[in-house]
């Protein structure tokens, strides 16, 4: 019996968790009783050779379940193996580094130009990385319980092959003995089979040490230690361009390393020959997925398990964060390349699923649960969108009622207020808790939302949570129809529908052309001063801001002028370092010009409209301001307390006179936030929010607007002045105030809004428009990939990658691109475009759990499968049932393809 292509054999189990205490199984097509043992121990056998003799004499158990991959969350360039509950060692590369020998994370990113290959079951792994201009790269394979490897450089460089400590609940002790380093899990043993590292050449030194500090202090030496015995060991090479280093580590007989190039190449053949890719035009645009995806595997000790990440870069292995709608991203992202991992990270995600139905925001280590808010609801979406890559129903009946008790949540009664979770003025209609809720935690649409202190629910109707739940709806009724649940695909479908009126009734502004959020009340139309109002001296615009450390004005740091005061540093004041909280003061100088003469209030927005009660969530400002118009102090609240929104008394200013301006702002600690906004007195109150974010496009998906209401939203969307330009599409309109803040989620591009918009204008958008958009979201994604190997977090306007640089979800702009040339739709049809202006191939491509190639040039896309063409487009755009091309295969999801 063999090992699924994907999978290692040491990791195939039957999938047996607890829930709640109670045990929870699940066969899928994957998986089977009785492979935990399966091939690994006879396959280390038979390739057993020349490795010498082992630390102990007799070998590992072969029923031994072990986790071997390169998870450990501090380092890239090194493999980790873990007897669950039992024992962890870690192999790792070193290396010095201006003047330091180093390991870490932090140094690998200091000039890594790409995450490299990390195949799904670890059979084959590359990491290449530059000091100076030394170029070093990594390869190894997983064989059963143990791994071979081979480290080259180009250059000459001092570097080592570490054996060391790993996470704090497995405690190790490593003995060098001759030419191998001999592993043992403390105290005793505990029953683990013996581990053990050998290497060829031989090295020029070794070096044990207690800790893992002190081995990197006696790597930058050079020399062997007296001791052979410590926490940490290490032997010691000097790598140039002819002499290669090969190692192999693990448990029981280590495969031999005369092989060890052949083994590689092997894998690596084995892996690029069936792994998803792409090449032509946009170039290999499939690579980042699988390449971020599998580096972004980390092991929680705590569960113990083995899931996708949003990123390593800024985890630490003692907590390993797990979000709620990245991991529905995450999973879909992955069926490209299997189903293993993918639900994996969906079993770890909804055991943390709350009795009521909710799931977090986010958990940690299996504890710090965000008990008080989730995220955007695209479970169902991204779930169904996997099932009709790689068909499996076993997981798909598992995994539905989960997916529908989330969905029941939002509408279901909260017995702490006796309202509806996030309905709770009761009108059918969904609002956020918060904006980290939202998934967009500091978007300027939130900004001017008012929370009820009672319910703690921002009062503010939000389109894109009702579309994207009416749109879970919809895809759960498919769930449904598949798993033969007649009764509850109606019951969605009714749900969708009445969704779907609500939005068009009470969120579609007929002034604005657009389904615009509405507050549960009227409000004042404040808006936030524009830049163009400001002015430092006559023809000179902005305001002179002076930054200082310390709440009184302490230490001046810097003096620049910005455009003006509209500033939400998201728990990022600006001095100092990221999340830091240095107190800090501002003092504003200038004037302000209105555009017409009345009487004005003057509005200070100085916190963040969520999370008050939270820990560790984001804190409110701990802050004061004085703020003088004309020589006037018309707001004065300096007491350092929990800020929240001020209003000045009426001023009359007058059209065209520039009257002076004083802002003074300190904050002790918490979120920054300095918003100054203006409103004239008297005039009308509003209900809709003048703000538009992608969000708004949402309705889209579902279906929602009628075709002469999507004319006006892509008219809006076209429009330079709002969101169209070289690289699309902003978090905000362009024409917004927040938008030059190009900060997180204030006017920057993020994968995963673009990604629900495509699902949007696929449904209404031109093909032209379409090709557009995709194209836009694919350039901007690999032009940060091939200049700086980065999937970023998110990017700014100008295209320039920013955050994280290694995030999870900056691949779905890959996934657009592909949708776009082959998606599948909700119904299963196939929509093959023909109008492409390109040449691209695609091989490997999972549909319906079968793998198919494309052939894509100008006017003309072919889909095939073994070489031969299934479907046909010549210049237009294909839309197919699935069962024409295939027959039976349509009984994967044929019977969905019947609802609207």
């Amino acid at each position: 019996m063999g090992c699924d292509i994907g999978l290692s054999c040491g990791e195939i189990q039957v999938f047996t968790l607890q829930r709640n205490r109670m045990p929870v199984k699940y066969i899928g097509n994957k998986f089977s009783a009785g492979l935990s043992v399966s091939l690994a121990g006879m396959l280390i056998l038979l390739l057993a050779g020349s490795a010498g003799p082992l630390c102990v004499a007799h070998a590992a158990p072969i029923s031994q379940r072990v986790l071997l991959g390169n998870f450990y969350t501090n380092t890239v360039t090194g493999t980790a193996f873990v007897v669950p509950h039992k024992a962890a060692f870690l192999v790792r590369i070193g290396w010095m580094q201006d003047g330091k020998f180093v390991d870490s994370l932090a140094a690998f990113n200091k000039d890594v130009r790409h995450y490299h290959a990390s195949s799904p079951g670890w059979k084959f792994n590359r990491a290449v990385w530059y000091v100076g201009k030394t170029k070093i790269s990594l390869q190894w394979s997983r064989l059963g319980q143990a791994m071979i490897g081979r480290v080259k450089a180009r250059g000459n460089i001092r570097i080592a092959i570490e054996a060391t400590s790993s996470w704090k609940q497995f405690t190790s002790r490593y003995t060098v003995r001759g030419s191998a380093i001999c592993g043992e899990a403390l105290p005793g043993g505990r029953g683990v089979g013996p581990w053990t590292l050998r290497t060829i050449p031989q090295p020029a030194a070794w070096v044990t040490a207690k800790t893992h500090a002190g081995l990197l202090t006696a790597l930058a030496h050079g020399r062997s230690t007296a001791a052979r015995q410590g926490a940490n060991a290490a032997f010691v090479f000097r790598l140039t361009s002819d002499t290669p280093v090969y190692f192999t580590a693990g448990f029981g007989q280590l495969p031999a390393l005369k092989n060890a190039g052949a083994v590689i190449a092997d894998a690596r053949r084995t892996y690029l020959k069936n792994r998803p890719a792409a090449g032509g035009t946009w170039g290999n645009f499939l690579r980042p997925i699988g390449d971020t995806l599998g580096n972004n595997r980390l092991f929680n000790p705590a569960l113990p398990v083995t899931s996708y990440v949003c990123t390593r870069d800024w985890m630490v292995p003692a907590s390993v964060t797990v979000f709620k709608w990245e991991a529905f991203f995450y999973a879909m992202l992955g069926s490209l390349e299997g189903t293993h991992r993918s639900e994996r990270t969906l079993e770890l995600l909804l055991r943390r699923q709350l009795p009521d139905g909710m799931i977090p925001n986010y958990f940690t280590n299996g504890g710090g649960v965000s008990a008080r808010r989730s995220q955007p609801p695209v479970g169902a979406l991204c779930v169904w969108k996997f099932y009709q890559r790689r068909p499996d129903k076993a997981f798909l009946r598992w995994i539905y009622p989960k997916l529908v008790a989330s969905h029941n949540w939002w509408l279901a009664r909260n017995p702490k207020t006796g309202l509806p979770f996030r309905d709770v003025n009761k009108d059918g209609l969904l609002a956020y808790r918060s904006g980290p809720e939202s998934g967009m935690d500091d978007s300027p649409m939130y900004d001017n939302a008012r929370t009820d202190p009672i319910t703690e629910t921002m009062e503010l109707d939000d389109v894109g949570l009702n579309s994207l739940w009416a749109a879970d709806a919809g895809y759960l009724a498919r769930m449904a129809e598949v798993l033969d649940k007649p009764a509850a695909a109606e019951h969605f479908l009714h749900q969708k529908e009445m969704m779907i009126r609500r939005i068009n009734r009470w969120l579609w502004n007929p002034k604005a052309g657009m389904y615009e959020n509405r507050f549960f009340r009227p409000q004042a139309a404040d808006r936030a001063v524009p830049s163009q109002a400001y002015s430092v001296a006559p023809g000179k615009p902005g305001i002179q801001g002076q930054y200082y450390q310390g709440t009184d004005f302490n230490d001046l740091v810097m003096t620049r002028r910005d455009h003006a005061v509209d500033f939400n540093w998201f728990s990022r004041p600006p001095l100092g370092a990221f999340m830091s909280q240095v107190p800090m003061s501002v003092r504003w100088r200038g004037n302000i010009t209105p555009p017409k003469t009345g009487d004005y209030r003057l509005v200070l927005n100085l916190t963040y409209p969520f999370v008050p009660h939270e820990p560790p969530g984001f804190l409110p400002s701990i802050a004061g301001v004085r703020l003088w118009v004309a020589g006037e102090l018309l707001i004065n609240h300096w007491k350092l307390r929990p800020v929240t929104r001020y209003v000045s008394p009426a001023i009359h200013l007058t059209a065209g006179h520039a009257c002076s301006i004083k802002l003074e702002y300190h904050r002790q600690s918490g979120g920054a936030m300095v918003q100054l906004r203006w409103r004239r007195v008297g005039k009308p109150r509003r209900i809709f929010s003048r703000q538009i974010s992608p969000t708004n496009f949402y309705p889209m998906i579902v279906g929602a607007p009628t075709k002469a209401m999507a004319a006006k939203m892509l008219t809006l969307l076209q429009n330079r002045h709002t969101f169209w330009g070289r690289y699309v599409i902003p978090t905000i309109a362009r024409n917004d105030p927040a938008f030059p803040e190009q900060s997180y989620w204030r006017g920057s591009i993020w994968a995963a809004t673009n990604y629900l918009m495509f699902q949007g204008l696929v449904r209404y958008a031109s093909p032209e428009l379409l090709n557009r958009f995709a194209d836009k979201s694919l350039k901007l994604f690999m032009r940060n990939w091939r200049s700086h190997g980065t999937s970023n977090e998110y990017y700014l306007a100008n295209g320039i990658g920013s955050g994280d640089p290694h995030y999870t979800w900056g691949t779905l702009l890959c996934q657009i691109a592909l949708d776009n040339i082959c998606a599948i739709l909700p119904d299963g049809k196939i929509r093959l475009n023909g109008t492409l202006h390109a040449t691209e191939w695609l091989d490997h491509i999972p549909i319906a759990g079968h793998l198919y190639d494309l052939r894509v040039k100008p006017g003309n896309t072919l889909l095939l499968r073994h070489g031969k063409t299934i479907l046909n487009a010549r210049g237009k755009v294909l839309v197919a049932p699935w069962f024409t091309a295939q027959g039976n295969s349509s009984k994967l999801f044929h019977r969905a393809s019947r609802l609207p």
